[in-house]
Formats: structure tokens, C-alpha cells, sequence
């Protein structure tokens, strides 16, 4: 199994990952996506070959930092799970490209989440965010921003600045929505 590139194991009830498992050094592909994770083991920095991950729709209560000694990782998706805080080593991912954290408990991001090296695409829709602000949004390569049903009421600094920006959005109660949609009247903006 060490040649082995794609795992699929989702909706198969797993509490937890054995240390075995990180013999499949050759994975890219790993999808465990509606099973009972709460945490991934230590070894699992040593899959460097892995490229996607998918462990939404399990029982992580926080992000499971191990995945950020994975600097080959291009896509992360943790939605559904219960996670509330993102650590500070998330930022030193240079490779990510997308991060879905969307239907967590996520109530504040790390400074300099929005600008990360490569990230274009970074989903955080129906979270606890009450306030977003980007700062050098100019040097940041995102084209999606999911906000969508979080409880922001304060204006959101800095988006409509975001030089790539294809696709976003809001919810509805932002303060300031009318200046960010004239300021991206380029791109599709979605409030809910």
C-alpha cells in the first residue's frame, strides 16, 4: 500500500486513525469526510506527499495543527465540524491555495489569514465572525471569500481592495455592504 496515491474512507463511522496508517507515504489524496475524527495522529506529518484533505462532517472541536507541518498541502477542507479556534502556525502553509472552514465555531481569524502566500479561495460561511478587517489586502491573491451567515455587523475593512477578488459572500447585516458592492462591482457579491 506504500504506492498507494488516493484514499477514500468517508461516511465509515472512524473514530480514530491508527499509527499504521502513516505508512502511505505516497498518499495525495486523503478523503475521510463524515466519519467521528476528533484528532489526527503525530505521525500524520509524515504523509508529505499529501496534496488534498477532506475531513468535514466529523467531530474536530479544534484544528488539528499537525497539518500544518504538511507544506505540501494545497486544500484543506474542515467544514461541519465544531472548531473555534484557528491557530497562528496556520499561516506558515505557503502552498495552501484553499481553506474551507465553513459551519465551524470560528470566531476570529489569525492576522494575516486573508493574506497568506498562495490562498485563493477561503471559505468561512456560518461561523461566529463579527467583525472582519484585511489588512495589505493589495497583496493578496484570494478570488472567494465566504462570509455568508455569520453574525458581522461591523463594517468589513479592506475587501473591496482585494485585487483578485472574483467571487464573495456577506451577510446581509454588514454595515457597510453598499461601499464594498460599489467598490467590487466587477464580481459577483451574494449576501445571506
Amino acid at each position: 500500500l506504500e504506492h498507494l496515491t488516493q484514499l477514500d474512507l468517508h461516511n465509515n463511522l472512524i473514530e480514530e486513525i491508527e499509527d499504521d496508517f502513516c505508512s502511505l507515504i505516497s498518499l495525495e489524496t486523503f478523503i475521510a469526510r463524515g466519519n467521528k475524527l476528533k484528532n489526527l495522529p503525530e505521525c500524520f506529518a509524515l504523509l508529505e506527499q499529501l496534496r488534498h484533505v477532506d475531513l468535514s462532517e466529523n467531530a474536530f472541536d479544534h484544528f488539528p495543527e499537525v497539518l500544518c507541518q504538511l507544506q505540501s498541502l494545497l486544500h484543506i477542507n474542515l467544514r461541519f465540524n465544531t472548531i473555534s479556534v484557528l491557530p497562528d502556525v496556520l499561516l506558515s502553509m505557503e502552498k495552501l491555495r484553499e481553506l474551507y472552514l465553513g459551519s465551524n465555531a470560528v470566531s476570529a481569524v489569525p492576522q494575516g489569514l486573508f493574506t497568506m502566500k498562495n490562498l485563493q479561495y477561503l471559505g468561512l460561511t456560518q461561523n461566529r465572525l463579527n467583525e472582519i478587517t484585511i489588512e495589505n489586502p493589495e497583496i493578496s491573491l484570494l478570488q472567494g471569500i465566504y462570509l455568508g451567515a455569520n453574525p458581522i455587523t461591523q463594517p468589513v475593512y479592506g475587501i473591496g481592495k482585494l485585487p483578485r477578488l472574483r467571487q464573495l459572500t456577506l451577510p446581509s447585516e454588514v454595515e457597510n455592504k453598499e461601499e464594498i458592492c460599489m467598490h467590487l462591482s466587477h464580481i459577483s457579491v451574494e449576501l445571506y
